[in-house]
């Protein structure tokens, strides 16, 4: 464990006995996370699931607990307790992305892709959904859909050159439908049009 991890724990361990309960749980759920941090995933699996029996309402203590059989690679369990999570928790756009993740992890990269389309338009214009769809189109060894939502991706983190050359790499794909050929020319057309009028700048 390094220094600051350790810190935190100390100042976290002395919490848990002073200050009001709000103030203890507070402490609690930062234990909880430096185990989760240092792998120790038997003491954070401990520590979430208390919270979340006394918490059954606050999505950060499950999620916590959610992600902590992730990161064991029990993916099993994660995925089990995401969709329980994204049911009981339908508006939180947060908890799907981990949900997609852990989907990703497991190899069920249909299973993301759906999830993905349920995301409000919102998250869906984050650069973190491109990138997302962008390794279930790998996944799914779909490489030129694939190359295009990494093109949105790299656009949309202010990499224009990346996209042009990811929409190039798109197009020479062999037997891509006529209607695929006909996005990729017109975001090549948009993202050449850009860096023209970047590089003018």
């Amino acid at each position: 464990m390094n220094a600051d991890n350790e810190e935190t724990r100390t100042l976290m361990q002395a919490r848990l006995t002073q200050g009001l309960p709000e103030q203890r749980t507070v402490a609690l759920y930062g234990l909880g996370l430096v185990a989760l941090k240092t792998q120790n995933f038997a003491q954070a699996e401990m520590t979430f699931q208390g919270l979340v029996k006394q918490f059954p309402e606050q999505p950060h203590y499950a999620t916590a607990l959610a992600r902590t059989a992730l990161e064991a690679s029990n993916y099993p369990l994660a995925i089990e307790r995401f969709q329980k999570l994204t049911g009981q928790f339908p508006e939180n756009d947060a908890i799907k992305m981990e949900y997609v993740e852990a989907l990703l992890k497991a190899g069920e990269p249909s299973r993301a892709k759906s999830v993905l389309v349920s995301l409000s338009p919102k998250t869906q214009s984050l650069p973190l959904y491109a990138q997302h769809l962008a390794q279930v189109y790998g996944d799914l060894h779909q490489p030129a859909e694939s190359h295009r939502y990494l093109a949105d991706y790299y656009f949309a983190m202010g990499e224009t050159q990346q996209a042009i050359l990811q929409i190039r790499l798109a197009q020479q794909i062999r037997n891509i439908s006529p209607q695929l050929v006909a996005i990729l020319n017109e975001k090549l057309a948009f993202l050449l049009a850009t860096d023209e009028q970047e590089r003018r700048r």
